[in-house]
């Protein structure tokens, strides 16, 4: 199990629970199949925007990643406004 819904989390379902003792727990569950390529694919763009900000950055995997920032930056530069606007394009 990758996630769980708030209901499914009610019969005791959790992440990382193997799908048939999620099956057994809540019988009534909808499963749905995963999209790898999708995923790898949103997860690189992402990734990629992220590198393009001009921050520090550690990624941990394909969907965990931390930023560092200074909040001391009196550049005057916007790339919070920037990076939004191709967020929403992308």
């Amino acid at each position: 199990m990758a996630t769980a819904s708030r209901e499914a989390r009610e019969f005791g379902v959790h992440s990382g629970m193997p799908m048939r003792m999620a099956a057994r727990k809540c019988p009534d569950a909808v499963f749905l199949r995963t999209d790898m390529p999708a995923y790898r694919q949103a997860s690189a763009r992402v990734m990629a925007t992220l590198r393009d900000l001009p921050v520090r950055l550690e990624v941990y995997g394909p969907d965990e990643a931390f930023l560092g920032a200074d909040i001391d930056d009196h550049s005057g530069s916007r790339p919070t406004s920037r990076r939004r606007s191709s967020i929403r394009s992308g």
